[in-house]
């Protein structure tokens, strides 16, 4: 039996956030490595002497002060490490800076596409690692289907022109519902907010979800809670998203500005086919994109790395 790798973990608490993928995360790696997580700022010499024992690989979460406490001297560590990109957009000169100033050669990005396009000279070193969504909360519930046409999420037009222009044409729709964002925060568990299971138990009610992609086209993590949860998707593919498994007519819709309205009543009055949609796709995200899956890709990833040293 192979010996479990030991792996530095070093990330924000997102164990209150709204959006809590690397809490998912940390749970299911938990199950595959002797995981070390750490959330202070701080020197990595410092950090690594208050270890219980030396771990094999450092993961920082991303290059952003939400995401990541501030690590300093970096570069310093005897053990080979590697950074999580999550907003690929945030600071980009800072954070090519940052990677060139402290010898970053394995960097997890959670976007393939628009790291090619924003990070070419960082290629070589790029490990696609996609959005994921843990299956034992985002699932179908056995809630009755009381909302026929759901949105949830930010709107800016600028940023999310599509999604904007959908809620224009629904909100005074008396089968459309919308739900802001929360914003990304801390929450406390009473508060009345669709977060985690509440989320999930959310889309699970609605016949259709409807998103977008950004004007950046990137793969939002909206199209994996939604197919996972027991609604039938609503939204523009592109290649990443096809390359990810997204096929239209089998696990979700493919939508534009054009066709939406067509595609919804379609949907809505197809019983049969929008449940043979959803029986699809929570299956394909099951066996493909379940935080277990991704965890378990995250390990295989770091133990090629190490035996390349």
């Amino acid at each position: 039996m192979a010996r479990r790798i030991t792996l530095l973990f070093i990330t924000k608490d997102f164990t209150h956030r709204t959006e809590r993928s690397t809490y998912y995360l940390i749970q299911a790696l938990k199950k595959h490595a002797e995981l070390l997580v750490w959330h202070e700022h701080g020197d990595i010499q410092s950090i690594l002497r208050q270890c219980p024992k030396t771990p094999d690989f450092i993961l920082l979460n991303d290059f952003k002060p939400d995401y990541s406490p501030f690590i300093r001297n970096l570069k310093s560590a005897s053990v080979p490490y590697g950074i999580i990109m999550h907003d690929l957009k945030y600071k980009m000169k800072h954070r090519k800076a940052f990677i060139e100033k402290e010898s970053v050669r394995h960097i997890f990005s959670i976007y393939r596409d628009p790291f090619k396009k924003w990070f070419p000279e960082f290629l070589s070193r790029m490990v696609w690692l996609p959005h994921h969504v843990p299956i034992n909360i985002f699932k179908p519930y056995n809630e009755e289907k009381d909302i026929d046409i759901l949105m949830s999420g930010a709107l800016f037009e600028h940023i999310y022109p599509l999604r904007h222009h959908f809620y224009t044409h629904y909100k005074d729709d008396p089968r459309f519902c919308y739900i802001p964002h929360p914003g990304y925060r801390d929450v406390d568990e009473q508060e009345a907010y669709y977060v985690g299971e509440n989320y999930a138990r959310l889309l699970s009610r609605a016949k259709l979800f409807l998103t977008c992609d950004s004007v950046e086209h990137f793969p939002v993590l909206k199209y994996y809670e939604a197919a996972a949860a027991g609604t039938c998707l609503l939204a523009p593919l592109n290649a990443e998203l096809r390359d990810l498994g997204f096929q239209a007519d089998e696990n979700c819709v493919d939508i534009s500005a054009v066709n939406f309205e067509e595609k919804v009543e379609e949907y809505l009055e197809d019983e049969e086919k929008r449940k043979q949609i959803i029986q699809r796709a929570v299956h394909f995200i099951r066996e493909n994109h379940s935080t277990e899956v991704r965890a378990k890709q995250l390990i295989g990833h770091i133990v090629k790395i190490l035996q390349s040293y």
